[in-house]
């Protein structure tokens, strides 16, 4: 497997694909796998985009060197409170900055911190199969025993991983169609941030106490450029809103994952090819068992297949590096659709 800068287009060709990069290169391949990993999220106010070109927002805090760009004196307003806004935090305070942080959040809220773990949970877990919708109704037992007894993040460890004993994880349950993965279209499935180490939590605490850093209640309804600066309008719920002024804004809202939304020229060829479809709560996209993408029609696209977050509709539990590392090690020793090898 080769790298290449750019992302292109995959074009079928007798016995698989090629792929043409921006740059007018043509790599040929028997496969295909779309190793995307997270797209940017979308921009965060409008209607006036201007603020996107500013030299001081930040749509992707993972771009190599963009946090450096901040100085350490320099106001930070940061969009969010998940994860990712804990990332950027903690990554601005190792590297010396020392100017206050606003966190503007609609729920004002951090992660809650893990509590401690001292045993995994029991196996409870029926033999799988397909549509085995015995195994949705063995979480839903467990779910009040597991309040009684201690956090229900243990039943949710033993139901994603096996660890060191045969078990389930959280992409069998998905893919068996027993776990109750379901929202009106259109509407999350999560409620609330993802969990933090307590380290991290007993650190954002610190920085609160000290003044450091600040919480907003609210949603940023525009972003104005003002010389080297920008201008955030955040308003709470039912009131008009207040705004705010930084040198940095650092968008911190989360990956998209909406790939009928999503306008990288490789998606967007390939979703205008019918090649790709996405799904209808725009978590990812439509596979097979494998990660052999499925096409708008239904079938199977040839030699064209997909690991990592793009998979979340079928497999939820995708962007950690254990499911990542268990996706690649399968999609490379067993057969592909209509008994194409993936491997020699």
């Amino acid at each position: 497997m080769a790298r290449h800068a750019g992302r292109g287009r995959p074009l079928l060709t007798e016995g698989g694909r090629a792929v043409q990069l921006a740059d007018g290169t043509v790599i040929k391949s028997d496969y295909v796998v779309l190793a995307l990993g997270n797209f940017s999220p979308p921009p965060p106010a409008g209607p006036d985009l201007a603020y996107l070109t500013h030299p001081g927002y930040h749509a992707d805090p993972w771009v190599a060197g963009n946090l450096r760009r901040i100085g350490p004196d320099e106001d930070v307003l940061l969009i969010g409170s998940g994860l990712t806004s804990v990332d950027v935090l903690l990554a601005l305070r190792q590297d010396g900055h020392r100017a206050p942080i606003t966190v503007v959040a609609r729920h004002g809220r951090w992660p809650a911190a893990h509590g401690p773990i001292s045993e995994p949970y029991p196996n409870f877990y029926p033999e799988p199969g397909p549509r085995n919708h015995r195994n949705g109704r063995s979480c839903r037992g467990e779910a009040a025993p597991a309040r009684r007894h201690g956090p229900r993040r243990r039943l949710a460890a033993g139901a994603r991983l096996p660890a060191t004993r045969p078990g389930p994880h959280l992409g069998g349950l998905a893919a068996g169609g027993a776990a109750p993965i379901s929202a009106a279209p259109g509407q999350p499935l999560g409620r609330g941030p993802a969990p933090q180490p307590p380290q991290n939590a007993e650190a954002i605490e610190a920085l609160t106490a000290a003044g450091m850093v600040k919480m907003q209640v609210g949603t940023v309804r525009e972003i104005l450029p003002e010389g080297e600066k920008l201008r955030v309008r955040v308003r709470p719920h039912g009131t008009a809103g207040c705004w705010h002024t930084a040198h940095h804004v650092v968008c911190c809202a989360g990956p998209l994952l909406d790939y009928g939304r999503i306008a990288d020229p490789l998606v967007v060829s390939l979703r205008e090819a019918g090649d790709l479809t996405p799904d209808s709560l725009g978590l990812g996209l439509l596979t097979d068992e494998q990660g052999a993408l499925r096409r708008r029609s239904g079938t199977l696209a040839p030699a064209l297949f997909t690991l990592g977050p793009s998979r979340r509709p079928a497999y939820f539990e995708s962007t950690a590096v254990p499911e990542l590392r268990q996706q690649a090690a399968a999609l490379a020793v067993e057969p592909g659709p209509a008994g194409w090898p993936i491997t020699g």
